[in-house]
């Protein structure tokens, strides 16, 4: 039991980490700073890992068979974009003609979709910040929907090209953002065992039990 409670801290840990060094990694780019694609690369890689362990250990707060599927299918579909971004970056033509980048870029959409709305569906049976938290990660296949939606009539239409910009903007954030919190609450009950017993509403005395919500 503590070496699951030790894991689902370096897991959370791993994805806190991630996503703090995404941020660093995408503000380098948008500075049009050298070496800000392989920082935000590296901070795929720590989530994606963090994200895997959560999956695999199923600490508190994230211990129903629900929300391990999410989490797994979250981390494949990580770790499919960041496969079709390298494999992009060592090719000279368009990557769009490579069928290799296609499937993994297709494959981690899918995964991103079917983990998020899994694991939304684990948390919103869940009482106080998971239900947060679930809410959060609904929103974003819903986002990337309507930004595709949008965007496909939006030839010849600027408004409806920034509503479909700023859907996956959202969509993104709401992403990052629902992994990160997730990563917060693991470490939050690490720390507070006993009062995220009581947000579960299980035993505080039995802290090290995962939860049995999704």
């Amino acid at each position: 039991m503590r070496r699951r409670l030790r894991a689902g801290r370096v897991g959370g840990g791993l994805v806190m980490g991630g996503v703090a060094l995404l941020l660093v990694g995408y503000g380098l780019m948008a500075l049009g700073v050298g070496g800000g694609n392989v920082v935000a690369g590296s901070a795929m890689a720590l989530a994606i890992s963090g994200t895997a362990i959560l999956s695999v250990t199923g600490p508190r707060p994230v211990g129903g068979s629900g929300i391990r599927l999410g989490l797994g299918a979250l981390a494949s579909g990580m770790g499919g974009l960041l496969g079709a971004s390298v494999v992009a970056s060592t090719l000279a033509f368009d990557p769009l003609e490579s069928i290799p980048v296609v499937v993994l870029y297709l494959a981690g959409i899918l995964g991103l979709a079917f983990g998020s709305l899994v694991t939304a569906a684990s948390l919103l049976r869940s009482p106080g910040p998971r239900r947060t938290v679930g809410g959060l990660l609904a929103a974003v296949p819903v986002l990337f929907v309507a930004a595709g939606l949008v965007g496909s009539r939006a030839v010849d239409a600027p408004l409806l090209s920034v509503i479909s910009a700023a859907c996956a903007i959202l969509g993104v954030i709401g992403l990052v953002g629902g992994i990160a919190s997730l990563g917060l609450l693991v470490l939050r009950a690490d720390v507070h065992p006993a009062a995220s017993a009581a947000v579960d509403g299980t035993n505080p005395g039995h802290v090290g039990r995962p939860g049995r919500s999704g």
